[in-house]
């Protein structure tokens, strides 16, 4: 049983989500006297007392999976917002209050200044690598007032579309979202259907990826390299657990037996390029970009899941200035007024307004 950590939680408050014939409790009630193997990268709370007990038999961890050169090494850069003015107070001249959190996840300045940020990075990484490796987005779903999904795609394609083309593609990065409660906008048609949108990405149709759940999890692509977290989460297991499969989709690595990675590489043409960055780097990286807003908690599950994992070795940090990074990063190009295809700048957006109506809370 694969994904082994979901829908093990019994209690009353949950039983209307684990009634389904295949929950995992029921399985493991039916089958109480047969072998049963559960796959999963993090820890469900049913486990914890069978772990206790010694009767979980084979671990095999992100740990061992890093030391066996299977999983790539986890670099979290911490994007500081210090000397940022928002509501007419600097951000870093005292610890972050809630108002600051708040507006850091609901003022477009922050959010653009970050996606911006995002963008140029992953382009670097393309320069550097020659590789199209592919970027996600998790978007905050837990605070009220935080910017909805398709106003948070619009808001990312308008910067997308003022920055140079990918250096391996020529093109600009696309940009998508998958939601299970898309809005009626006539900008949003393309991705009503979310397994089309996951399969486009992994064709290399879009670069970013701005998912709420689906998309965090069971999504397999090793040439998702590099993630924004968006999403504040909190010290429960079941946040915990959430954070980290989603983490997890960054650290697959590249194989030079992956016929799949093989296919896309050479119809964009830069499988030698995949090769010559395999024989060179005995460690992959995956980034994954933090905000400052949510060190405490987001940083504290990390370690925490990283030491349960034994591979606190895998872990490399760094906090990055976003002013700073702003600074250095290229002029942008005015936006372009000729029509671009779907998805991939402001153009393909409903105008400048973020006040589409949007479904209610996804489903998956």
């Amino acid at each position: 049983m694969d994904e082994a950590h979901i829908g093990n939680d019994a209690s009353e408050a949950n039983r209307a989500s684990n009634d389904a014939d295949a929950a995992w409790w029921r399985l493991q009630t039916t089958l109480r006297s047969s072998f049963i193997f559960a796959f999963t990268g993090t820890i469900a709370r049913w486990m914890q007392p069978v772990i206790e007990r010694g009767g979980l038999l084979v671990r095999h961890t992100y740990g061992d999976q890093f030391r066996d050169r299977k999983a790539a090494k986890l670099v979290v850069s911490t994007l500081c917002t210090s000397g940022l003015v928002l509501d007419g107070r600097t951000i870093g001249e005292e610890p972050l209050t809630d108002r600051d959190r708040f507006l850091l996840h609901t003022d477009e300045r922050p959010l653009r200044e970050t996606a911006k940020v995002f963008l140029l990075s992953l382009l670097g990484q393309r320069q550097q690598t020659g590789m199209m490796l592919l970027g996600m987005v998790f978007a905050n779903m837990n605070v009220s007032g935080a910017t909805p999904i398709e106003a948070l795609w619009r808001l990312v394609c308008r910067v997308a579309v003022r920055l140079p083309a990918c250096p391996v593609s020529g093109r600009r990065l696309r940009i998508a979202f998958v939601y299970t409660a898309v809005s009626s906008a006539a900008d949003a048609e393309p991705f009503r259907d979310s397994d089309a949108v996951l399969s486009r990405f992994t064709n290399l149709d879009y670069d970013v990826l701005i998912v709420a759940q689906k998309g965090k999890l069971g999504y397999n692509n090793p040439l998702v390299k590099l993630i924004l977290n968006l999403h504040c989460h909190s010290r429960t297991l079941e946040s915990r657990n959430a954070q980290m499969q989603g983490v997890m989709r960054a650290i697959r690595r590249l194989r030079l037996e992956d016929s799949g990675l093989e296919a896309v590489a050479r119809r964009y043409g830069f499988w030698e390029a995949v090769v010559a960055y395999l024989e060179r780097n005995e460690h992959q990286a995956a980034t994954l970009i933090e905000l400052d807003a949510h060190y405490e908690t987001n940083q504290a599950n990390i370690r925490q899941w990283l030491a349960e994992q034994g591979a606190s070795e895998a872990l490399q940090t760094q906090s990055l200035s976003l002013l700073e990074l702003l600074r250095a990063a290229p002029q942008e190009e005015s936006e372009h007024s000729e029509g671009t295809e779907e998805g991939e700048g402001a153009d393909s957006a409903s105008g400048e307004s973020d006040s589409i109506e949007e479904g209610g809370e996804e489903e998956g």
